[in-house]
């Protein structure tokens, strides 16, 4: 249908019904058709791409089509290019497993090679194994040896019940009585100075056998200053034995001197038995060696004059002095 100008009567649009449109084969149906037969070899032809895709990828067939036998040769160049850094890899591996092979074929080669320097007999062998087996057996012993000694150190600390308290002159107590010092030894009754020195000897003399060490002095003397020297000389031996001090603290008057004005009777005592470093100043001055009658002389200057040595108090009662 034509539509016209009613002025100049030209045609200007023409003018079809929807069903012919859609029916008439010079109109839409032609072109509807075309796009029917392009879409259907459009699916046809990505169906044919994903088989010889899949093919490819696959590789059980051999491709026959040009795209397959393309993708197939780029898969086979992959795979060649992997397989060759693996055989470069193992390759480089086996060259380093044959040298380790030769090194130690060498060394095998040397071991079974006698050396010409040490012949050993078969005797001697036998003596170095024993040797050894001993050493170690001697090692272990020790060992036990050294726990047996210090758990029985330790129980004999305990036995003798020694402390340490909040006290401005005597500190440290044994078998509840104050353990003595130099500087206020005039300070306690004669009986409880007595008693004191006798626990610390007893312990001192049990402790050396526990421990196996030698004393310069097993007898306790009657004199208080007397038996406050044997007991100093017996403190240096042990602190030496304890490691506590060098050895040339103990040998040296000067060291000892200055070991008794820092530390007294007392403390040296209770850190020999409860195993504690003590600290002293190296003064570099090389002085007497330590005997009886050196250590006799420090305790009788510590004294400030033997006539304090009487001024023991008997007044106070002893009970006064048992502490708990």
């Amino acid at each position: 249908m034509a539509l016209k100008c009613c002025t100049c009567h030209r045609q200007s649009k023409v003018m079809y019904c929807s069903h012919c449109i859609n029916t008439s084969p010079r109109l839409l149906l032609r072109y509807k058709m075309e796009l029917y037969q392009v879409t259907a070899a459009r699916e046809e032809l990505r169906a044919q791409v994903d088989e010889i895709l899949r093919d490819a990828m696959n590789g059980d067939e051999q491709p026959s089509d040009v795209l397959g036998k393309h993708l197939a040769m780029l898969r086979k160049t992959h795979l060649k290019r992997r397989t060759n850094k693996i055989r470069s890899k193992l390759q480089q591996l086996q060259e380093v497993v044959q040298v380790k092979r030769e090194r130690v074929r060498t060394l095998k080669a040397q071991m079974n090679q006698p050396n010409p320097r040490v012949a050993h007999s078969v005797e001697t062998d036998e003596k170095i194994a024993q040797f050894r087996s001993s050493q170690q057996k001697l090692t272990m012993l020790q060992r036990v040896l050294e726990s047996s000694k210090a758990l029985k150190f330790q129980a004999l600390a305990h036995l003798f019940l020694i402390r340490q308290r909040e006290h401005p002159e005597f500190p440290f107590t044994i078998s509840f009585q104050p353990i003595v010092n130099v500087q206020n030894l005039c300070h306690l009754p004669q009986n409880v100075v007595e008693c004191s020195l006798r626990s610390m000897w007893d312990f001192l003399l049990l402790a050396g056998r526990v421990l196996l060490i030698e004393l310069p002095l097993q007898k306790p003397a009657k004199d208080v200053l007397d038996s406050l020297t044997g007991i100093v000389l017996n403190l240096l031996v042990f602190l030496q034995s304890l490691e506590l001090v060098p050895q040339k603290f103990c040998g040296d008057r000067g060291y000892l001197r200055s070991l008794l004005r820092n530390y007294d009777v007392d403390r040296l005592f209770y850190y020999m038995v409860m195993n504690r470093d003590i600290e002293l100043l190296d003064t570099g001055e090389l002085h007497s060696a330590v005997n009886y009658d050196v250590c006799h002389a420090e305790l009788q200057a510590m004294f400030q004059g033997s006539s304090e040595l009487s001024v023991l108090n008997k007044s106070i009662d002893d009970k006064w002095f048992l502490v708990g």
